[in-house]
């Protein structure tokens, strides 16, 4: 019986493959499961696009090889497919090892190749798949309207047939989520354990590019069956044979079995750091590392798959443990990702975490702002904390030694020590070793964590690191990394970061404008009043001349038109996004008005703002863009005299822009107040001549720059929140809050701040509260007791609570009220009405009820389980939501379990209330917050709305009474507060 007879299918073609293939091919198969099937011309061209450099320079002689290897399955007609299953792990791999921008690429080349005439002459369903599958990792939403319009159209062309639609829908379905990760899908299948089915996937997981080998075969070593024996079998070929010394342990040994007494922050009166352990000897004795006697300095070096992660979470967490957080700062650069660091940026000692990959610009910058820290930490008194600077596989460092290595080994009296890991001796700078005082050598031919630890005055030591991914005794569920850092945080609270912004720490657009607040005939307004009415835009951020940090990249939007393009996915509306934000938090919709011609969606995050007078999202539909730009037109010439006019266009065009650009070059002139801001994806669209502001992000052929072609080539290895300014220099994408991935939303919540804070001036000083407001009022009214005091009291609240949301100078939102006993009614009533809401639509759901443990789960309320509850809010497109739950319970601890239930996770701008009352009691929290609302009284600070708490607050002082529970308040999203009503 061989080692693949107990691993899954999948798993045995990957290892035959791995052993016949050279290194680098099954990357090229990760490419190669983007496209429904491949021919050898596409998979030729998939090697030519990305595997011509090193590390992986394959030769051509690899195509034929991996086309006949197990992972491909031949069609005939020289077609080759992938098998769905090993298709979906190797798309995620793709994406874990090279960034979610890969499959996009691999996507447009698809597009690209389907172009060539008769490329897929003999197999026309075999075209419009192709097409259709690189659409869906453009833009997936794109792909099903196309499914479903084309399977609406009895036209369609190429006769496609009803099972061709069924077969590409559920390959639409079956697409991994951009998002997904190996780590994702490692953790899911360790959960599973020990389970055969968990097992098999772990083997398979192992053997792909980015997996966490390490990980996979640690927990694999915890299964005592003979499938987990076959899978490590199998994966110890890519790690080398076990260890033959059999004088160490195999177990793994927590962390947490070699602190002792935690926290040990003794207070170390000669301000020396202590001796801190790491693991084992082989007689089981702990092994300490003494930076201050072994260092000042050291390395790690680790081939791969010997556990270096790990080895290097376990001194971080141990110094952390061992020192208080005015004692030892950390600063953790991982130069080749972020997994190593992950969840450590959560510890009190942390200063920075600088993500990986870098690159040669962004490891500039770093070198720059470490040495500024350094130049600081001269000037500090002599107890300052001491700071350990921990990089990540430093040969994946850009060529920058003399001014980040240099400087870290010349600040000896900074208080420094520096641990550099990669996986062989062969450094860059020369003189290294010489500053080294310590070195631990993982063992390749070893279990993960098995190696040597050398110092100046002592001989090679065998040891075994401690781990800190095992969980805690039950009943704890976290582990011990999680625990650590989750009791240090508690105990310290967070500190700020050093003092100059790493590369992950530009500001956003709000830090860069300035507090908000709101000021009277202005609304929500940010920056100085020189900024007020000033047609100006920020785009982003750029590092000031004298190297302290940054500073707004501002442009003068009335001098000219602005272009930004860029490729798609590469920051290009994002710019858009941040230029109309901050005009609009500068100027009030008298001063500007916005139109928006939004092609592809990216806009739509700002259509809520009051300043837009005009949104179409036109999409492919030429009419639909020969109507928006009628309308535009129209707009245009009706208001133009009035208040200045942007038009902002997402994805301009020769034939939306002829018109309008010989308007704008008509009143170019400030005083006509008419420009335009639009994104293109190349400069080759026309019109470029009508664009005296032109800005850059990444360019699909760097040499087309109409900026500067050698900035574009160096930008062009960038990450992808850069772009090029006017004026030639590197900017940092402006975003709305940390992360990009949030942006949208970000961007949509915002704009419906500051429509809700817009005073509108022909409405006489009313508040205006913005369009896209609905509310659900809903209730499971008790059977045969309905006119009890206290569900008489419920129907009325339920009443109530609709008529207060649904007045027009109240509430203003568009109600649905439901009343009913069948708690399967009132489910579908809340599916239907949070799957119909938008990004900028604000959501009120209002529900009443007893709480019970019968149904859909521990917690029920009206028959509805707070945990589905929990999931339909998170995936509701509106981003704003208020939930109020009015529940009659036996114990006031209830209402409080509710209330952390309702609140877990998501990504939303949230809060959530509980009003909890005892049996035979009256639902006076309600009560209160209704009349709270209808006579205005709530309004707290008399600005003239009423927040969700002012209104809790209210609430809370005039509704708790001995016969009620306290009631509770959960918030997410900081500073944006959920305005339920105007105060009247």
């Amino acid at each position: 019986m061989t080692v693949f007879d107990r691993v899954s299918t999948a798993a045995a073609r990957l290892a035959e493959a791995r052993a016949a293939l050279p290194p680098g091919a099954i990357e090229l198969a990760c490419h190669a499961a983007v496209p429904v099937a491949v021919d050898p011309t596409l998979l030729n061209l998939l090697r030519i696009n990305f595997f011509v450099d090193p590390p992986h320079d394959l030769p051509w002689s690899v195509e034929a090889a991996l086309l006949t290897s197990p992972l491909f399955k031949e069609l005939g007609g020289d077609l080759y497919e992938i098998d769905d299953d090993l298709r979906r792990h190797l798309l995620i791999s793709l994406r874990t090892t090279y960034g979610p921008d890969r499959a996009v690429q691999v996507a447009l080349l698809l597009e690209r190749y389907c172009d060539r005439p008769g490329v897929w002459g003999a197999h026309p369903f075999l075209e419009q798949a192709q097409r259709l599958t690189a659409i869906g990792i453009i833009d997936p939403p794109a792909a099903l309207r196309w499914l479903d319009d084309a399977a609406a159209d009895s036209r369609t062309e190429a006769g496609l047939s009803k099972d061709w639609f069924v077969a590409m829908r559920g390959r639409l379905d079956r697409q991994p989520d951009p998002a997904l990760r190996l780590d994702t899908e490692m953790d899911e299948a360790i959960a599973l354990l020990p389970s055969n089915a968990a097992v098999q996937r772990l083997a398979e997981l192992g053997q792909l590019p980015g997996a966490d080998l390490d990980a996979i075969r640690n927990a694999l070593g915890f299964v005592r069956s003979d499938a987990a024996a076959s899978a490590l079998a199998l994966l110890d070929r890519l790690a080398g044979p076990e260890s033959s010394d059999a004088d160490l342990e195999d177990a793994p040994v927590p962390l947490t079995d070699l602190l002792g007494a935690f926290p040990m922050w003794d207070e170390h009166l000669d301000g020396r750091l202590v001796p801190v352990p790491f693991g084992v000897d082989d007689a089981g004795r702990p092994v300490t590392l003494d930076l201050e006697r072994h260092g000042p300095h050291g390395w790690i070096i680790a081939p791969a798959y010997t556990g270096r992660r790990q080895l290097l979470r376990t001194i971080v967490l141990a110094l952390a443990a061992a020192h208080p957080p005015h004692e030892l700062e950390l600063l953790l650069v991982g130069a080749s990702g972020a997994r190593t660091f992950a969840g450590l940026k959560d510890l009190p000692h942390t200063v920075g975490v600088i993500p990986g990959p870098l690159t040669p610009i962004s490891a500039g910058r770093l070198a720059d702002d470490i040495g500024r820290e350094l130049d600081r930490r001269l000037h500090m008194p002599a107890n300052r904390p001491k700071l350990v600077i921990v990089i990540d596989k430093y040969l994946n460092l850009p060529p920058h030694p003399d001014s980040l290595v240099g400087r870290l080994f010349n600040a000896d009296d900074a208080g420094l020590h520096v641990l550099l890991t990669d996986g062989s001796h062969d450094f860059r700078s020369p003189g290294l070793p010489e500053h080294l005082g310590f070195e631990m050598r993982l063992e390749p031919n070893a279990l993960p964590g098995f190696g040597t630890f050398t110092t100046r005055s002592s001989e090679p030591q065998q040891f075994r690191g401690a781990v800190t991914f095992l969980p805690l005794a039950p009943p704890r569920r976290d582990t011990v990394a999680e625990w650590l850092v989750a009791r240090m945080s508690a105990l310290a609270g967070p500190r700020p970061w050093i003092a100059a912004p790493a590369p992950s720490a530009q500001p956003a657009l709000l830090d860069l404008l300035g507090p908000r607040r709101v000021v009277e005939g202005r609304g929500l307004t940010a920056g100085s009043q020189a900024l007020w009415g000033k047609a100006a835009g920020i785009a982003g951020s750029v590092a000031r001349k004298d190297g302290t940090g940054y500073e707004p990249l501002e442009l003068d939007l009335t001098t000219g038109n602005v272009a930004i393009v860029g490729m798609p996915y590469t920051g290009r509306v994002d710019v858009l996004v941040s230029l109309v934000l901050s005009l609009a938090l500068t100027n009030t919709p008298d001063e500007v008005q916005v139109l928006l011609l939004d092609h592809g969606g990216g806009l739509a995050p700002l259509f809520a703002l009051p300043h837009v007078g005009l949104a179409v999202d036109d999409e492919d539909d030429p009419q639909a863009r020969s109507e928006a730009l009628r309308a535009a037109l129209w707009f245009i010439e009706r208001h133009r005299s009035t208040r200045r006019l942007f038009l902002v266009m997402n994805r301009w065009g020769p034939p939306a822009l002829a018109e309008l650009l010989t308007l704008a070059a008509a009143s170019h002139h400030p005083s006509q107040g008419f420009h335009i801001l639009a994104s293109a994806e190349s400069w080759d669209v026309g019109g470029i001549e009508s664009f005296t502001t032109r800005m850059e992000t990444k360019l699909a052929d760097p040499s087309t720059s109409r900026i500067d072609a050698d900035r574009a080539a160096e930008l062009h290895a960038e990450r992808l929140d850069y772009g090029l300014a006017p004026d030639g220099e590197p900017f940092v994408i402006g975003l709305i809050g940390e992360h990009r991935a949030d942006n949208r939303d970000n961007a949509a919540a915002l704009a419906a701040d500051i429509a809700i804070q817009w005073t509108a001036s022909a409405a006489g000083g009313q508040r205006w509260l913005g369009s896209g407001r609905f509310a659900l009022v809903v209730g499971n009214l008790r059977s045969g007791s309905q006119w009890s005091p206290d569900t008489f009291a419920m129907r009325e609240n339920l009443t109530g609570m609709a008529e207060v949301l649904g007045d027009p100078s109240i509430g203003g939102f568009a109600v649905t009220n439901t009343v009913d006993a069948n708690p399967r009614r009132i489910r579908r009533a809340i599916d239907e009405f949070l799957s119909d809401r938008t990004y900028t639509d604000q959501v009120v759901l209002y529900l009443a009820g007893d709480l019970l443990r019968d149904l859909d789960g521990p917690d029920a309320v009206a028959g509805v389980g707070v945990q589905w509850l929990r999931t339909r809010l998170d995936a509701c497109r509106a981003r704003r939501q208020l939930a109020i739950l009015d529940v009659c319970t036996t114990d006031e601890s209830d209402g409080m379990r509710l209330a952390d239930l309702l609140s877990v996770g998501g990504d939303v701008t949230g809060t959530w209330m509980v009003g909890s009352y005892p049996p035979g009691g009256l639902p006076r929290f309600t009560s209160a917050l209704i009349s709270g609302l209808r006579d205005g009284s709530a309004d707290n600070d008399g600005d003239g709305v009423i927040t969700a708490g002012e209104a809790f607050q209210s609430a809370v002082t005039h509704g708790v009474t001995a016969d009620s529970w306290t009631p509770r308040l959960r918030r997410n999203g900081v500073g944006h507060e959920f305005v339920i009503a105007a105060a009247v």
